[in-house]
């Protein structure tokens, strides 16, 4: 096989070739795919039935910064519409013009490559790649002679979208930060007047009454986060429907904090019973503690300790002293990260609703929640947990 750009062509007694296609009707950030690798694989003259395996050639097929996961498909064709290919598992070709490929070897377990597409990989990666070679087997005796062309097509379909520093840092109102070594994407403040667990009275130990809107992608909801489109992220909360006249500040005194960072992700992770956090200042803040800091999920600022009064403890500190302390997923330098404003410019200074309970030295942790920021990266402080004072604000963090 010869391979010129993403072409691969199949000659002779034999060529096989590869050609790459993108599948219409998915979008994608960049070119999709890639392929790299292997030589024209010039079979020449075969026998009935004789086998070859492209055990000198073999191929690349990269997902090219798609910003996605897809899947890549393949699918083999002749030239002359003579020959067809095999498709029962067993390599006893024993009809007139069928032949048999498989993806790197003559085992029955291996992909048998078919006239339409067979998943020749799942979930490939956004810039990950996977490598596959060819084992041919000729038709059997009786069969259409002379020289035939194969050729293999990849084709990318099922397109999702990936989370990680690119595609973050791609969206407005977020931006990627590595805190005391976990790396996730993190919002600009959201809301401000808005209790930590809306309907529930002052108690930590009750996450709350809420459910998560479905039929949006995660994509769809960190972008409606930062538009303050809350019934993309949440249904109900507290008893209260929520739709789009809720969207923006017409919906602070319904959502809450936990609702809403938890909701992003698509699931409600936090438990949903009064009591269920825990019975302690220390069990409320592991249970809070496991929930901030899964990956794949979205919720509220990660403390590593009870009390996080160290940077190295306190991952909201960690992200506000960096890139000189300026609010990167607001996008302006003139307010700084501790002041959690929503918009450039202006006099706004709030506090940051943590995923942890009471003060950092024990107290009150019944019937408060833990604030950040305000004056200072280090700052910390304590609120009733259904207060929804105007400098009471959140951010979202989602982990990849």
């Amino acid at each position: 096989m010869k391979i010129d750009n993403r072409r691969i062509a199949l000659v002779c007694g034999l060529l096989i070739g590869c050609v790459i296609m993108l599948c219409p009707g998915f979008a994608y950030a960049g070119a999709s795919l890639s392929l790299t690798g292997g030589n024209l694989w010039e079979i020449g003259p075969v026998k009935a039935q004789e086998d070859a395996t492209s055990t000198a050639n073999q191929w690349t097929v990269t997902n090219n910064n798609s910003g996605g996961t897809e899947h890549i498909d393949i699918k083999v064709e002749e030239n002359t519409g003579h020959w067809s290919a095999w498709i029962t598992q067993s390599n006893n070709n024993n009809t007139t013009n069928k032949f048999v490929l498989r993806e790197n070897n003559s085992s029955t377990s291996s992909l048998l490559i078919k006239s339409t597409n067979v998943r020749l990989k799942d979930n490939l990666a956004d810039t990950e790649s996977h490598q596959f070679g060819l084992w041919f087997k000729a038709p059997p005796t009786d069969s259409d002679e002379g020289a035939h062309t194969l050729t293999v097509t990849l084709t990318a379909t099922g397109w999702v979208w990936q989370l990680n520093e690119t595609t973050c840092n791609a969206l407005a109102g977020w931006a990627w930060y590595t805190t005391n070594g976990r790396s996730a994407c993190w919002s600009k403040c959201l809301a401000s007047s808005v209790s930590w667990n809306k309907g529930v009275g002052s108690d930590s130990d009750n996450p709350g009454a809420y459910t998560c809107a479905s039929g949006y992608t995660l994509q769809q909801r960190m972008e409606a986060a930062v538009a303050g489109e809350w019934y993309k992220i949440v249904s109900n909360v507290a008893g209260t429907n929520i739709t789009s006249s809720h969207n923006g500040s017409s919906g602070y005194s319904v959502i809450s904090a936990l609702a809403i960072a938890d909701c992003i992700d698509g699931t409600r992770d936090l438990c949903s019973t009064d009591g269920c956090l825990g019975s302690s200042w220390s069990t409320i803040n592991s249970a809070l503690r496991t929930w901030a800091g899964a990956a794949g999920k979205s919720a509220l600022p990660y403390l590593a300790t009870d009390a996080g009064t160290s940077q190295t403890d306190n991952d909201y500190w960690d992200a506000c002293s960096q890139n000189s302390s300026n609010d990167v997923p607001l996008g302006c330098t003139d307010g700084l990260f501790c002041h959690n404003k929503k918009v450039c410019g202006d006099s706004d200074r709030n506090r940051c609703w943590a995923a942890a309970c009471g003060r950092s030295d024990g107290g009150m942790w019944g019937n408060s929640a833990r604030v950040l920021g305000h004056i200072s990266c280090s700052a910390q402080d304590f609120m009733s947990t259904s207060k929804m004072y105007y400098y009471e604000s959140f951010r979202a963090v989602v982990r990849p």
